[in-house]
């Protein structure tokens, strides 16, 4: 395969184009980093508040903090360096309903977009985690 370099536009050539007039192929590391290109292009990206309710929580031997931010329909991926959660004021768990302040990026090597927390506020008990619950409590019933 021909290689061109990476700053070309997302779809310069790679490859010569497929004989039937397809589109040609690009890398997957050029597709991520036009991604990526695009989402640092957004201002709205840069500085929000994500409500969301916390699941798949891991403090890492870092003392980084790993979780899922999610509401009835989606989810994002969530990165809390040490060096922002140092004063964190609460214990987060699973289940607890926050609002998480940062940014978004791409994280390349793994070619997926997350948040990037500064600050994370306890906001109550998340109504997945309340749904949850009910549920378990029928059940032993």
């Amino acid at each position: 395969m021909k290689s061109i370099p990476d700053e070309m536009p997302l779809f310069a050539a790679r490859t010569a184009p497929a004989a039937d007039g397809a589109a040609p192929a690009v890398t997957v590391s050029a597709l991520t980093q036009r991604i990526k290109r695009a989402l640092d292009a957004d201002a709205g990206l840069k500085d929000l508040r994500v409500v969301g309710e916390l699941s798949n929580f891991k403090r890492h031997s870092s003392g980084h903090i790993y979780f899922t931010l999610k509401d009835g329909k989606s989810q994002i991926n969530c990165v809390f360096f040490k060096f922002r959660n140092k004063d964190l004021a609460f214990n987060p768990a699973d289940g607890m309903e926050v609002v998480a302040s940062g940014y978004v990026e791409v994280y390349e090597p793994h070619g997926s977009y997350q948040l990037y927390v500064k600050r994370l506020d306890r906001s109550g008990i998340g109504e997945l985690y309340q749904q949850l619950e009910e549920v378990k409590k029928k059940l032993a019933a």
